[in-house]
């Protein structure tokens, strides 16, 4: 009787909020579902969907910059502690992609606890799978591919008139591309721009 009386209690794995409670008193409780739903708000985390043809670049314990959308301007730091075995969705079975690609769920520890956040928000997050210092860069933009040749060039100032010139790119990062050879600092290039039609 003790032991029945003991299992009716539930007891918190961690200290917390409770955030839903889905049962009533009295109700018969389904198999398998929550009857409460705790949030632990000393701590949060960002799951990240990181694309096949990028995820060999993030390692456990890299740095990452969350910017939360609902805190415009905020920046949060925080690292890399998990990188998902399976592709996104195959627990579930879906294997989801998006238009496509294979995407692999990169969790992202915050270090930082701010005044508002709770779960389910969503967030830019950018991880620092690599630095760079005293190296050349030009704006993504400025820099173009002719698929026929297979190669890579940019619009170089040349007494005035533009001429095309081939550059050999080091790692892209948020905006900008790394030159290894083809220009050289002072350079000037032209940065080629979109327009819509009207």
């Amino acid at each position: 009787a003790r032991q029945q009386l003991d299992n009716t209690v539930l007891r918190a794995p961690f200290d917390g909020q409770v955030a839903a409670v889905t049962v009533q008193e009295g109700q018969l409780s389904a198999t398998g579902l929550a009857a409460v739903t705790l949030v632990d708000s000393s701590c949060y985390h960002v799951t990240v969907p990181i694309d096949e043809g990028d995820i060999g670049q993030v390692a456990v314990g890299q740095s990452a910059l969350i910017e939360p959308e609902a805190f415009r301007g905020v920046s949060l730091t925080g690292y890399v502690s998990s990188i998902g075995l399976m592709r996104s969705g195959s627990e579930s079975g879906s294997l989801a992609t998006t238009a496509g690609v294979v995407q692999y769920d990169v969790r992202v520890e915050i270090d930082e606890q701010l005044e508002g956040l709770r779960p389910g928000m969503t967030a830019q997050t950018v991880i620092e799978v690599d630095r760079r210092v005293g190296t050349l860069v030009l704006p993504n933009r400025a820099v173009q591919l002719d698929r026929g040749a297979g190669l890579t060039f940019v619009e170089r100032m040349v007494d005035g008139q533009p001429v095309r010139t081939e550059v050999i790119l080091g790692v892209q990062g948020v905006g900008v591309t790394e030159i290894l050879a083809g220009l050289a600092e002072g350079d000037q290039v032209v940065i080629p721009s979109t327009s819509t039609l009207q």
